[in-house]
């Protein structure tokens, strides 16, 4: 410790300012590169991992209300299409943005966001149900992980 304070006493005012602002440099950049980027790397792998989980408690809630619904002949359900799908969209955590009825049986949906996981879920269990997917167009949405969905539903004949 005495050799680093005889240097320093050494130095001259110019070259301690220039010291000390190197340790400041060196410093922040051990700091930026030991602490900051670790913790926004953890944030980012937790987002992840939190919407994969998301997806597979879409999933398996999905599944339970499916299985709780179905029995001997409980596949085909007696309530119009519209309030089916508006029922189990409602059930799956999901918002129906817009429905409109296309004649007898067809119905045109549109999500503004939602997971793709807990998306996939609620079709199958409308299949499961009788409601067949006839056209779909799946986009990206805002919201990383989430898409938009616009769809024609038909009950199956």
């Amino acid at each position: 410790m005495k050799a680093i304070r005889h240097w320093w006493s050494a130095l001259s005012e110019r070259e301690r300012r220039l010291v000390a602002l190197m340790l400041l440099l060196v410093g922040g950049v051990l700091l930026w590169l030991g602490v900051w980027r670790p913790v926004q790397a953890g944030i980012a792998d937790g987002r992840t991992r939190y919407g994969a989980a998301v997806d597979a408690n879409a999933a398996v809630r999905a599944k339970v209300r499916l299985l709780k619904h179905m029995g001997p002949g409980a596949a085909h359900s007696d309530a119009p299409i519209g309030q089916s799908v508006a029922q189990t969209a409602s059930e799956a955590g999901l918002t129906l943005d817009r429905s409109a009825a296309q004649g007898e049986g067809r119905l045109a949906i549109t999500i503004g966001s939602a997971r793709a996981g807990a998306l996939l879920a609620w079709l199958s269990g409308l299949e499961a149900r009788g409601v067949l997917v006839e056209t779909i167009s799946v986009t990206p949405g805002t919201t990383p992980g989430t898409v938009v969905v616009q769809a024609v539903l038909r009950e199956a004949a």
